[in-house]
């Protein structure tokens, strides 16, 4: 299972934010937080959930060729995705 300060540095360097991270994790903003200071107290559910972003944001950068064109592209409106 990987990290999950590993899988948030990632995040957080694609320009995710925290409350967006927090919301994907479906947790509180400051469990998030906590988290992120002690991450030996991550619940087993949150690093499941962390591992399924990783292996995500990495298809994605892999798929681009590029962390930078991933990023842009996560933020880019495209009106056939809605």
């Amino acid at each position: 299972m990987n990290d999950f300060k590993i899988t948030s540095e990632l995040v957080f360097s694609l320009n995710i934010s925290r409350k967006e991270y927090a919301n994907i994790l479906h947790i509180s903003s400051s469990s998030l937080y906590r988290y992120l200071k002690e991450p030996q107290k991550v619940s087993n559910k949150c690093q499941n959930r962390s591992a399924v972003i990783y292996n995500v944001l990495n298809r994605g950068i892999s798929t681009f060729g590029d962390q930078q064109k991933f990023g842009r592209w996560l933020y880019k409106n495209y009106m056939s995705l809605g």
